[in-house]
């Protein structure tokens, strides 16, 4: 399944070193680094995008801000998804190869992140609706936001529709 990825920006430094943890546990379509005007807009028109209560996305940013860092990498992945299993926390059942993406990406560079609060490292999507609904945000984005980058809604709706080259690296 295709997921979307994102190093957030507290974690952005360690770019390199996550990109190569991702691409050893699944295929990386296309990434590219993003400069973000506003961190905050952002944040919270992404997590909109996924119905989180606002003091969640507010508690990440309080984390989030404790960088001047303002880049995040994006990633669109391809990510096996024949192993699911029922998540207590959640309560529901999630695909294990995503969860287990997202959470050794985590606990594996927290201690390395400024003021690390759960979920400030990594994004993952992990559903077709929350891929769907993410692409259309990014699109959308980057149109609105920056200029010139028509090449950066070209790869994504390239991905999109399976009419692409695998990339391994894009900055």
């Amino acid at each position: 399944m295709k997921c979307i990825g994102i190093i957030w920006t507290p974690a952005y430094k360690l770019k390199d070193e996550i990109t190569k943890n991702i691409s050893s546990k699944c295929r990386i379509l296309t990434s590219f680094s993003l400069p973000l005007n506003n961190v905050e807009e952002f944040v919270n028109n992404l997590y909109k995008c996924e119905n989180m209560e606002q003091w969640k996305i507010d508690k990440k940013l309080l984390h989030m801000n404790a960088t001047n860092e303002s880049r995040v990498k994006i990633f669109v992945l391809d990510i096996d998804t024949t192993s699911v299993y029922f998540h207590p926390f959640k309560k529901k059942n999630v695909f294990y190869n995503i969860e287990s993406l997202k959470e050794d990406i985590r606990d594996k560079y927290k201690d390395r992140v400024l003021d690390y609060y759960f979920d400030i490292i990594f994004h993952l999507t992990d559903s077709q609706i929350e891929f769907n609904k993410t692409m259309t945000f990014l699109k959308s984005y980057i149109k609105k936001n920056y200029q010139g980058c028509q090449d950066l809604i070209d790869k994504l709706e390239s991905v999109e529709k399976d009419d692409f080259d695998y990339e391994e690296e894009n900055e």
